[in-house]
């Protein structure tokens, strides 16, 4: 897996947090400015600051935990709803684990590549 891709989706990840956090309160606030007669979005443009880059091994670190973690949530979910709800629902869950597996052991295989002492 490219590092780029990597990186990529941790912040992807990341994005998605804030915007369910975020997204209600950007409403309240432009619906109030629309009854004020004021379009809200309009303005100077926001920039971002942008820093370097997170090193390799942090995205790597990162990717391995988020997946491992939901690896084994999903599984147990999965486990769950076989022993509760029989057969029903099950397959969302356990066809979910071996997605979050494949992508954590991907991102596993980076870290160590990235921890390996340089020759």
């Amino acid at each position: 897996m490219d590092d780029h891709v990597g990186a990529t989706l941790v912040r992807v990840a990341v994005t998605e947090a804030l915007l369910l956090i975020f997204d209600p309160v950007a409403h309240c606030v432009g619906r109030d400015a629309k009854q004020r007669g004021r379009n809200p979005w309009q303005g100077p443009p926001l920039r971002l600051a942008t820093g370097p880059p997170l090193p390799d091994a942090v995205v790597d670190t990162i990717g391995t935990t988020i997946f491992g973690i939901a690896d084994v949530w999903l599984t147990g979910l999965g486990g769950d709803a076989v022993i509760v709800g029989g057969a029903r629902g099950t397959g969302l869950w356990l066809s979910a684990a071996p997605v979050a597996l494949v992508a954590g052991l991907m991102f596993e295989n980076r870290l160590v590549h990235d921890l390996e002492p340089a020759t």
